[in-house]
């Protein structure tokens, strides 16, 4: 759901450009360290406490590894206990021996409660786009943060 989400995306057409698709445009456009990062994405889901993903969002702005509007917007929702969180990302961004180095181009949020027959998103931030889904009226809001990707690569310990 996460991976189709992001495809589908990035597949838009660019409003006023047709048949110029976000995937090609971004890395032309808008975010020039996105070149060659928008293809044959590697995707990873894991179950995240929606408290301890918080906490880390709190760190990483601090420490200026992600970006701090961003990071602002997705403090406000209204998490469940749980998360999915599904990182987006490629060989080269990936390809780094310190795991410090790792980067993704983007992440989707998914409320782990909902039910089966909803897809159950909260946020997708890919390709410095975020987009926040109201899971109540199903309204999604889009914004532009110019460089807020790719930002450090989650690891586990």
């Amino acid at each position: 759901m996460s991976r189709q989400g992001i495809n589908d995306f990035l597949d838009c057409e660019m409003p006023g450009s047709p048949g110029v698709k976000l995937r090609d445009f971004i890395p032309q456009q808008i975010n020039t360290a996105l070149a060659g990062n928008l293809a044959q994405m590697e995707y990873r889901t894991f179950l995240q406490p929606s408290v301890e993903f918080q906490a880390s969002l709190r760190r990483d702005m601090a420490a200026g590894k992600f970006d701090r509007k961003v990071g602002q917007q997705l403090l406000l929702l209204d998490y469940p206990k749980y998360l999915w969180i599904t990182e987006a990302s490629s060989s080269a961004l990936l390809n780094h021996p310190d795991k410090k180095d790792r980067k993704c181009v983007g992440r989707v949020i998914v409320d782990s409660t909902a039910p089966a027959k909803t897809k159950g998103a909260i946020a997708l931030h890919v390709a410095d786009f975020l987009q926040l889904i109201n899971r109540n009226t199903g309204k999604i809001k889009t914004a532009l943060y110019r460089n807020s990707t790719p930002f450090s690569h989650k690891f586990l310990s």
